[in-house]
């Protein structure tokens, strides 16, 4: 299925909800920290003196790799950046810029060379995946390697959805995801050959993570009292059985030589 192409995202309306998210302590909570550790697993697979997180959001990665020499740290939003900058305790080696990937490609490429290079849950809210992932090709160097998440269309839980009938295709927009303004949907075979259309090359794939319900049914989960760390513990390693169908899904890329 062809991969949509939509207007830019409205910043300000996507900071206000993701930030409500996080202040009502729902499960995207818990999916960040499960994330935040498949980022940090990767990162430390490679070498990472220079790091560059794109999009850095409410759960910024750089203070969890504090061996990271220089970090360079760019996201469309200045709320997002404001708390990303509390959290660097104004350390030197961090360094905030404001604006777009597509936008800041030209001056990073020309002030760093990024052994690694972090893209956390941004892919899928871009307005064009391809121009993304060819301004990524202009920064990364021949052995930089990036890590890059996203949403997979073919979880558990919505695998589970299209055979009760609930959706008509894994690609079907939920309630949350238009929210969010999530218009790009991916499974592996979409963003790999995404990947290698733009000039890399899929060195590790991953799903993470089995999510038996939808956010919202996880949540009342949640407020049961009956959501007990070792059911996450459990449901990450599941994903050793389940290998395709984690909630989301991850790739290191490197550019092709």
């Amino acid at each position: 299925m062809p991969v949509a192409t939509i207007k830019q995202r409205d910043i300000n309306d996507y900071t206000r909800k993701y930030v409500a998210d996080y202040q009502n302590e729902s499960f995207e909570t818990v999916l960040a920290e499960v994330r935040k550790r498949q980022v940090i697993q990767s990162v430390n697979r490679y070498p990472h003196q220079t790091l560059l997180e794109v999009g850095c959001g409410f759960e910024p990665i750089f203070p969890n790799i504090p061996d990271a020499e220089t970090c360079v740290v760019i996201d469309p939003s200045n709320e997002f950046l404001r708390f990303a900058e509390k959290q660097s305790g104004k350390q030197k080696r961090v360094t905030f810029l404001h604006g777009n990937l597509e936008d800041l490609a030209n001056e990073l490429a020309s002030r760093w060379s990024f052994d690694f290079i972090i893209v956390s849950g941004v892919l899928h809210e871009v307005p064009d995946p391809g121009a993304f992932l060819t301004s990524l090709s202009q920064i990364a160097g021949s052995n930089t390697i990036i890590h890059l998440n996203v949403p997979n269309v073919r979880s558990f839980h919505r695998l589970l959805a299209l055979e009760m009938g609930l959706i008509q295709s894994l690609f079907d927009p939920s309630e949350r995801s238009s929210q969010l303004q999530q218009h790009q949907f991916f499974d592996r075979q979409l963003l790999t050959e995404l990947s290698e259309k733009s000039g890399f090359q899929v060195v590790n794939f991953a799903t993470y993570l089995i999510k038996p319900f939808t956010h919202s049914q996880m949540e009342e989960v949640m407020k049961s009292g009956h959501f007990p760390n070792a059911l996450i513990s459990g449901l990450e390693k599941m994903a050793k059985y389940l290998p395709d169908m984690g909630c989301e899904m991850s790739v290191e890329l490197r550019k092709n030589s």
